[in-house]
């Protein structure tokens, strides 16, 4: 369910973006960078969309399961119609969202307090609803698991299925999240 939403103008001028990371059990993170226009004319043939960010906060939100991309999109819908509706000029329907066509490659570091477990390498596209998962263990290759998901898992829920001789990995470990590389 990770995801990366950008909206965007009538006249092609990035509004905001939003970056939904699903890394806890029960809650949703949620970075919020919004974007003005440098210049003041909607003019759509114009051909420098120049925007500059003038705002960037982040929120936390209850996790909630939703089991196909439609639904994903109408929540996303009403989260921005929640949370920045007030600064939107025009009516919502006239916005335009785009979601990150390329797969983004999140990196897990799995620690205990005397040694590293692993890592886990999560290559996701929300647009086409893949995500790879692969575990490589810092004992031994034979402990390395591949899995194949749909977006709609939550990387959380993929990071939880993860096992050596049927333990689960996730637990006893401090998870370090990397920067994503798109």
């Amino acid at each position: 369910m990770d995801r990366t939403l950008t909206l965007i103008k009538p006249s092609g001028h990035k509004v905001a973006e939003l970056v939904f990371s699903y890394d806890e059990a029960r809650w949703a993170n949620v970075a919020i960078k919004e974007f003005r226009q440098l210049y003041d004319d909607d003019d759509p043939s114009d051909d420098s969309k120049s925007v500059y960010e003038s705002y960037q906060h982040d929120d936390k939100l209850p996790y909630q399961p939703l089991d196909s991309i439609e639904k994903i999109r109408a929540f996303d819908q009403q989260y921005v119609q929640q949370k920045l509706g007030r600064d939107l000029p025009l009516p919502l329907a006239s916005y335009r969202f785009e979601y990150a066509a390329d797969p983004v490659l999140l990196r897990y570091v799995l620690t205990t307090p005397r040694a590293v477990v692993g890592m886990v390498d999560i290559r996701f596209s929300f647009s086409d609803n893949t995500k790879q998962v692969a575990f490589r263990s810092a004992k031994h290759p034979r402990f390395d698991m591949d899995l194949t998901l749909t977006a709609l898992e939550p990387n959380y829920g993929a990071l939880s299925q993860l096992t050596i001789y049927d333990d689960p990995v996730l637990f006893g470990c401090d998870v370090e999240k990397l920067e994503p590389w798109y």
